[in-house]
């Protein structure tokens, strides 16, 4: 089982990503494992307000991530991922 947290592009500021041109200004900062108070203590305050989906995904089930979504996944228990980029 994995636990799977979503955020639309839109919440990107919210993420607060790595400044451009870095190869991970698609990736967020925030490390979701803190608590939210540790996280605005850190220098993060927008986040504990950005809008999120999340779910539980069990043994083969898949999830489509939509083009620019940033996506927080842990596993619940041991699992395999694959993941395809498309172009």
């Amino acid at each position: 089982r994995k636990y799977v947290r979503l955020y639309a592009p839109s919440a990107a500021p919210a993420l607060y990503p790595h400044p451009e041109p870095s190869k991970m200004s698609n990736s967020s900062r925030v490390d979701l494992r803190l608590p939210p108070a540790q996280l605005a203590a850190d220098g993060f305050p927008l986040f504990a307000a950005a809008p999120f989906l999340d779910c539980v995904l069990g043994a083969g089930d898949m999830l489509y991530i939509p083009p620019k979504w940033f996506h927080y996944v842990q596993s619940l228990t041991s699992s395999f991922s694959v993941s395809f980029w498309w172009r």
